[in-house]
C-alpha cells in the first residue's frame, strides 16, 4: 500500500510539472507577439516560481492526504482482525454457554425426576397412613389428635400440589414447542368445562366474546389459559355474583386476549410482583394456591415471544391481557 501511494504521488507531481512546463513554453510563444520581451521574461520567471511553489505544495498535501488514507486502511485492517478475533471469541463463548445450558437442563431434568419419584412417594405414604388413622382409629383419638391428623394430611396434600406445580414450571421451561393454529374458542370452552369440576359454574356469569385463533403449542397454551381462568374463578368465587368475561382483539399480526373478573383484585403497587415465583398477594388460608401458577403463565408467554400484563384494583377485580402470535380467521 505504501509503495502504491508513493508511485501515485510521484505520477501526479510529474504530470503537473509536465503540463505546467508546456503551458509556460507555449504561452511564451503566444505572448511574444503581444507583450514586450522584458515583460515576457519576468512573466516566465514568475511562472517558473509559481509552478515550483505549487508543485511543492501539491506534493505536500498529496502526501498528507495519502498518509491519512493509509492510516485509515491500517485502522480498517486492524478492525477486521479484531472483529475476526471477537467473532472467534463469541463463537467459543456461545459454545461454552450452550454446553453449560445443556448441563443445566440435564441437572433440571434429574431434579424433576427426583422430585416426581423420590419426594412424592413419601408424601403418598404420609397421606395414606393419615387416612388409615383417621378412618380406622378415629374412636381412639380425642378432638386434638383428630385435628393434628387433619393438619398432617392437609399439609401433605399442599406439598404434593407444590411439587406438581414445580414440575409443571420445569416442564414448560424445557419442553420443545410445536407451533400450530389453535381453535381458541373450543380450547376456552373445554377449560371452563374442566373447571366446572372444581367450581359451581351455575353461580358464575360467564361471557365469551369474539375469540380469534392464535399460533402456539396447544398443550402449553391450554396450560396458560387454564391457570389464568382458574385464577379468575378462584378470586371471584366470593363475589355476590361472580362475573368472568373472555374477549380478544387483533393487533397487527398478534391477538390480544382479555380475561376479566370482578373478584378481590389487588393493590396496583404490587403489580410488578404478581408474576414472581411463589408470589401471593392474598391470604393463603382463604385462597388455596402455591404462588407458581402465574410464573408458569409468564414463562409460557415468553417462550411464545408474546407478552402479558395485568390491571387491577383492590376489591374490584383484575384484567389479564395476553398477547400472542395470531392465526387467521375468526371462529
Amino acid at each position: 500500500m505504501e509503495k502504491f501511494n508513493k508511485i501515485y504521488v510521484n505520477k501526479i507531481v510529474i504530470y503537473y510539472l509536465v503540463f505546467s512546463s508546456l503551458w509556460i513554453l507555449f504561452s511564451d510563444f503566444i505572448f511574444k507577439s503581444i507583450f514586450s520581451e522584458d515583460f515576457i521574461y519576468a512573466s516566465l520567471i514568475m511562472g517558473i516560481f509559481f509552478v515550483s511553489v505549487t508543485t511543492l505544495l501539491l506534493y505536500y498535501f498529496l502526501k498528507k492526504f495519502l498518509r491519512e488514507i493509509e492510516l485509515q486502511h491500517k485502522e480498517r485492517d486492524n478492525a477486521i482482525i479484531e472483529l475476526a478475533k471477537l467473532k472467534d471469541d463469541l463463537e467459543e463463548t456461545v459454545l461454552k454457554r450452550t454446553e453449560d445450558l445443556r448441563a443445566s437442563n440435564e441437572t433440571l431434568e434429574a431434579f424433576a425426576y427426583s422430585v416426581s419419584h423420590d419426594l412424592k412417594a413419601p408424601l403418598r405414604a404420609i397421606v395414606g397412613f393419615s387416612k388409615i388413622l383417621e378412618e380406622d382409629y378415629a374412636e381412639k383419638f380425642d378432638d386434638e389428635a383428630k385435628r393434628v391428623i387433619k393438619v398432617i394430611k392437609d399439609n401433605a396434600t399442599k406439598m404434593d400440589q407444590l411439587i406438581n406445580d414445580i414440575l409443571s414450571l420445569s416442564m414448560v421451561q424445557r419442553v420443545k414447542i410445536t407451533f400450530s393454529k389453535i381453535d381458541m374458542k373450543h380450547l376456552i370452552r373445554d377449560i371452563i368445562e374442566q373447571l366446572g369440576e372444581i367450581y359451581v359454574l351455575k353461580h358464575y356469569r360467564i361471557e365469551i366474546g369474539k375469540i380469534y385463533d392464535c399460533l402456539g403449542d396447544p398443550v402449553l397454551i391450554k396450560q396458560l389459559f387454564y391457570n389464568i381462568l382458574d385464577n379468575a374463578f378462584k378470586y371471584s368465587s366470593k363475589s355476590d355474583i361472580p362475573e368472568i368475561s373472555i374477549d380478544s382483539r387483533i393487533e397487527g399480526d398478534y391477538i390480544v386476549y382479555k380475561v376479566e373478573d370482578n373478584g378481590i383484585g389487588f393493590d396496583n403497587m404490587y403489580v410488578d410482583k404478581i408474576f414472581n415465583l411463589f408470589s401471593r398477594l392474598n391470604s393463603s388460608s382463604e385462597y388455596q394456591g402455591t404462588g407458581i401458577g402465574l410464573s408458569v403463565v409468564k414463562t409460557i408467554v415468553q417462550r411464545h415471544l408474546g407478552s402479558i400484563w395485568v390491571e387491577g384494583e383492590k376489591g374490584k377485580g383484575a384484567i389479564f391481557y395476553i398477547k400472542l402470535k395470531g392465526g387467521s380467521n375468526e371462529i
